[in-house]
């Protein structure tokens, strides 16, 4: 008899691809087997990220912010917003972790923009940064085959 042990936390992590290591281990103790998995999310809709990414552009624009130095971190979370909005009508937060994802939509606490964004300039996410936060870079924007090649 098998246990099937996987060590990973997806829940509110939005990337295009991952890595699962498995572990399977025989219950009466007799060895571990390790491998590892690659899988694919689903895209969002081309017409999601671009809505997206440009709603990003403008906000960050408008509230003086920039995005992360590390242009993957801002790729992930522009597509979690995107893949949020397909699936749940809103650009749900894609950094936290929701125990009814749909519910929170309603509540609109954690709609990007958070309501800790709009009221101290706070994105969790670190799509939104402060010119003083050490992982800000100087951009506001995106380009949208940049942010394709960034999650696939």
């Amino acid at each position: 008899m098998f246990l099937l042990w996987f060590f990973f936390e997806l829940n509110h992590i939005n990337i295009a691809k991952f890595n699962i290591s498995i572990i399977i281990k025989n219950t009466l103790g007799s060895g571990v087997l390790s491998m590892n998995t690659r899988f694919s999310q689903s895209q969002s809709t081309t017409d999601s990220l671009e809505a997206m990414r440009r709603f990003s552009q403008a906000y960050a624009k408008r509230t003086g912010t920039f995005f992360c130095s590390d242009v993957n971190v801002t790729a992930v979370v522009i597509e979690g917003l995107a893949k949020h909005k397909d699936q749940y009508g809103a650009p749900l937060c894609p950094c936290r972790h929701y125990q009814d994802k749909e519910k929170e939509v309603l509540n609109s606490y954690w709609n990007c923009p958070c309501v800790p964004m709009r009221e101290r300039k706070e994105c969790h996410c670190m799509l939104f940064l402060t010119p003083d936060n050490e992982f800000s870079s100087d951009k506001q924007s995106i380009k949208f085959e940049r942010l394709l090649s960034e999650i696939s």
